[in-house]
This record gives structure tokens, C-alpha cells and sequence, in this order.
């Protein structure tokens, strides 16, 4: 499914006209660090992950991986603050139930997306 995803996030940038694609690939790859590293000091839906989402794209579409060895601290803030906001959500067992029922029908609408109308 992630993958499907990138594809959609990749689809989607190409629409809105490839904002990145005059950016060389130095260029590109310093933007998507810059981005990762101000998402991992702010990690919530919102600005910052759809340009770390549209940087991605641009990096998919030219086949190039992003640098994840040279955001390691970022990475590391990253995944601590979402451990984080895991546990306070695990700590409130209506919230945490209201997010997987969200989160479900999140990927009820997926699924039924990707596999178009039947009949």
C-alpha cells in the first residue's frame, strides 16, 4: 500500500506542474533535508510533510533515494516524538479507539479507490 501511495503523492505533484523540477539534484536533495529536519522539530500533519511529500515525489520521479544516513538526528527527534504521541494516545483509550476507527475507514476508502467500481 505505501508504495501505491508515493505513486498517488508522485501523480498528484505531476498535475500540479513538478514545482521542483528545475531544482538540480544537490539542490534537491538539500531541500528534502532542510524540510525533514524542520518536520522532525514539528511532527503533525500539515505544510511541512506536504513539501517533504512533493520533494519526495520530485526524488522518486528522478529515481534517486532520499539521504535518510544524512538526517540520522532528525530521524531519531522524528521517531521519539511519535513514540510519544503513540503513548499519550494509548493513554487515552476513547481517543486512541475514535483514531483506529478514523484510521480504518481511512483504509476502507483506499482499498475501495484502488480497486474502482465494481460491476
Amino acid at each position: 500500500m505505501f508504495m501505491a501511495e508515493q505513486m498517488d503523492f508522485a501523480a498528484d505533484y505531476v498535475r500540479r506542474g513538478r514545482a521542483h523540477r528545475n531544482l538540480t539534484d544537490a539542490e534537491l536533495i538539500e531541500a528534502w533535508k532542510a524540510v525533514f529536519g524542520a518536520l522532525s522539530h514539528v511532527p503533525r500533519p500539515g505544510h511541512p510533510g506536504e513539501i517533504l511529500q512533493d520533494f519526495q515525489a520530485e526524488l522518486d520521479l528522478r529515481q534517486l533515494a532520499p539521504p535518510f544516513d544524512a538526517v540520522g538526528e532528525d530521524l531519531d527527534r522524528l521517531k521519539a516524538a511519535m513514540a510519544e504521541i503513540f503513548e499519550r494516545l494509548r493513554a487515552d483509550p476513547e481517543r486512541f479507539e475514535e483514531v483506529e476507527k478514523e484510521l480504518q475507514a481511512d483504509l476502507t476508502a483506499f482499498r475501495q479507490e484502488r480497486e474502482g467500481p465494481k460491476g
